[in-house]
């Protein structure tokens, strides 16, 4: 079990590296013509201008003034100077380009971003995280099961601004099945029986919800990662061998979700699970909608992907877009 352990933290800390990436840049492919003329204005007016004034007039009378020993006319220039300008010309291209080819890399999996509510201490929450297939299994032939990886609270803060990963100690997954195991703070579920179609999304049947147990009082800095990959036979025999059963009826298994939830729900890499206790505002839920049940998950406050990342990365919780109670709750 422990080299699955493994691959799971270097899945949970490539998808964290690779998010941090994508949340820095967020903002200019939110807004990509409007930032991309802003930032060319701003970074580089001062250049163009000088350029400019060199080319027209050679040897202007402002330039030799800081430089009277290096440049005297446009035959003078120094291959150092030469250089730093090719350098920092070369600079944008190949960073739009890096960015281009990750944001156009098309993942397995997206996972929903949303907000459980009912987190008070003491109480054991019911999550029915969401998965959507976006294209088959990079391992083809070779895949024996899917890899489901839940974890404990951690501060969003400290991912999203210093990439370090620091436990709240706030709320613990509970591994409730027998086809999943629990290594310090992650929680490992192995679905052998698990056969994904693309463009199709699944979540925990009824019968066997993600349980998260509530420690002590949440806060905004509280948030739990959850993710997913493939593992061949290999992989499998292993989980085997450490004592995942995968026969009986307790097991956490999937089912085809009917919620028809946008795409912008969902992120690629993980999926963040957030908490919203009596004791704090979150989810700033309207009145208008009726009292929130005191107990369990039979509400949850779904949230975009560039909201979630302003959210951890900026304490700001503003994208709250839908707000769906279940029929029945304990």
């Amino acid at each position: 079990m422990h080299s699955l352990n493994r691959t799971g933290l270097r899945v949970a800390a490539a998808g964290a590296a690779a998010a941090l990436t994508l949340a820095a840049a967020a903002p200019a492919f939110a807004q990509n013509d409007d930032d991309e003329i802003v930032t060319d204005d701003e970074t580089t007016t001062e250049e163009i201008v000088d350029d400019e004034i060199t080319d027209e007039t050679g040897t202007g009378d402002d330039a030799p003034a800081e430089d009277d020993e290096i440049v005297t006319d446009d035959e003078t220039t120094t291959d150092e100077e030469t250089e730093g300008e090719d350098v920092e010309d070369e600079a944008d291209p190949i960073a739009e380009d890096e960015f281009e080819l990750e944001d156009s890399f098309e993942y397995e999996f997206a996972f929903l971003n949303h907000v459980l509510l009912g987190a008070n201490p003491g109480e054991t929450l019911t999550g029915h995280p969401e998965i959507r297939v976006n294209s088959e299994s990079s391992m083809a032939d070779e895949r024996a099961a899917t890899v489901l990886w839940f974890e404990d609270s951690s501060d969003v803060y400290a991912w999203f601004e210093e990439g370090e990963l620091v436990w709240t100690e706030a709320v613990a997954v509970i591994a409730d099945y027998d086809n999943c195991q629990k290594d310090d703070h992650f929680v490992y579920c192995v679905l052998p029986e698990f056969d994904p179609e693309v463009g199709t999304t699944y979540t925990p049947s009824e019968e066997t919800p993600v349980l998260f147990e509530v420690l002590q009082a949440v806060t905004e800095a509280d948030g739990a990662a959850y993710g997913g990959y493939d593992i061949d036979q290999a992989g499998l025999e292993e989980a085997e061998a450490a004592g995942m059963v995968f026969e009986g009826d307790n097991q956490l298994t999937l089912v085809e979700s009917n919620e028809g939830i946008s795409d912008e729900y969902f992120s690629e890499y993980w999926g963040w699970i957030f908490f919203e206790g009596d004791e704090r505002g979150w989810g700033n839920v309207p009145p208008s909608e009726g009292e929130l049940p005191k107990t369990g998950t039979s509400s949850t406050i779904m949230i975009s992907a560039a909201a979630a990342a302003l959210a951890a990365g900026a304490g700001v919780f503003m994208y709250l877009r839908r707000r769906k109670t279940a029929q029945n709750w304990e």
